[in-house]
């Protein structure tokens, strides 16, 4: 294809690849890596019609070509720094501010403009460029590759523009007849290398996107720990275990008491902090492996695996009393904090469903609650202890 058509072609495919980062970027306007994207596709559509503005102009008008050449190479610098900002915002990572651009580009035009020699000028260009896409690449590289397949395309097509570039670069050291065909080339792997940035950086954001939903329907939004529904699904996996070992679990369901004379007197901000304060000690003393999860307002769940009915006492037991020790550190000072606990247990090989486990547990927190609060109920008659000395109540 002649270069006008190339030309053609190329703007084309930059304006569509920029109005389709600018749609996704509306949906999802907190991905301001996307809108860096978006922009440097329109600079880089820029700066494709000044050249190609430029190739027409250039017999009659020499110097309004070289303004026009020197304009075009500074917009697609910008364009390609648009691309390397975008990549660090897209990582949370610090970046140039917009209103340092202007200046570059206005410093990058004049600099080229004085470089009369078109071949010193696309190589300036074309380094800046090169350099600029090595930098986006590294900031992907600097992330897993291999789990997010996505990202070693958009590193793949980043080392090919390098090529690509690199290549323009050093065919205009040494001008000679097959400078028109890696132009050429160069026009036409634009196109391609656009088509699959573009489709790329989409698709990762859709994945970034999807797993922040995930996030959100398996997380509690106040205090980060799994949700009930979350809770409910990572279990099954160890029920379906128990059902061919002879392991034990115990389920474990919390309830913080008083806590809605807590909301009354001192308000519900005041009852968020003690949700999250709880949480955060709870995750400091129970085990790693342990699955704890927010119920519902003030109740929790644990399920602790391979935990007998002694073990998880002296966990909910040591949970209990480093709250009881620390309690909640507030603005008008402290509030203590209690909480009741009813414990259901099942041992293996059994079949046993979670339904089961947490309406026995309810049924042993009541209990727990109908004997005076912070304290310890098992749902099985089993366990001796003194009430006086660890705070558990045999069941009625």
């Amino acid at each position: 294809m002649d270069y006008p058509t190339l030309f053609t072609v190329l703007i084309s495919a930059l304006l569509i690849e920029a109005c389709a980062l600018t749609l996704t970027w509306r949906q999802n306007p907190h991905e301001i890596g996307i809108r860096d994207w978006a922009f440097g596709y329109g600079l880089m559509a820029i700066s494709s019609l000044l050249s190609a503005y430029g190739l027409s102009v250039e017999p009659a008008y020499p110097t309004a070509n070289i303004a026009l050449r020197a304009m075009a190479a500074a917009a697609v610098i910008m364009g390609w720094l648009l691309l390397w900002i975008g990549a660090r915002h897209f990582h949370a990572r610090k970046a140039l501010q917009y209103r340092n651009l202007l200046p570059i580009m206005l410093a990058a035009t004049v600099v080229l403009a004085f470089s009369h020699d078109p071949s010193w000028r696309i190589m300036l260009a074309s380094g800046s460029v090169v350099l600029l896409a090595a930098l986006t690449a590294r900031e992907f590289l600097a992330r897993p590759l291999l789990r997010h397949p996505t990202r070693l395309f958009v590193t793949a097509t980043l080392f090919f523009a390098c090529g690509v570039w690199s290549l323009r670069a050093i065919a205009h050291v040494d001008a000679d007849a097959s400078i028109l065909f890696i132009d050429a080339f160069s026009l036409y792997a634009a196109i391609v290398a656009s088509l699959v940035l573009t489709l790329s950086l989409i698709v990762l954001t859709n994945e970034r996107i999807n797993q922040q939903l995930r996030i959100l329907a398996n997380r509690d939004p106040l205090t980060g720990i799994l949700s009930r529904r979350a809770f409910v699904e990572a279990s099954a996996a160890l029920l379906s275990n128990l059902k061919r070992e002879s392991s034990t679990l115990a389920v474990c369901l919390l309830d913080i008491d008083h806590f809605k004379i807590i909301n009354d007197l001192h308000g519900h901000a005041t009852g968020d902090q003690v949700l999250k304060q709880f949480t955060q000690i709870a995750r400091s003393t129970l085990r790693e492996g342990d699955l704890f999860a927010r119920y519902g307002g003030e109740k929790f769940v644990l399920l602790l695996h391979n935990s007998d009915r002694q073990q998880a006492v002296q966990a909910i037991e040591r949970l209990r009393l480093v709250c009881a020790s620390q309690g909640i550190e507030l603005e008008k000072g402290r509030l203590d904090l209690t909480f009741s606990t009813g414990i259901s247990l099942a041992s293996g090989p059994a079949n046993v469903s979670m339904e089961a486990l947490l309406k026995a547990a309810n049924i042993a927190l009541y209990r727990a609650k109908d004997a005076g609060r912070n304290r310890v109920v098992v749902f099985r008659e089993e366990l001796d202890a003194d009430p006086a000395q660890n705070g558990v109540v045999q069941p009625a």
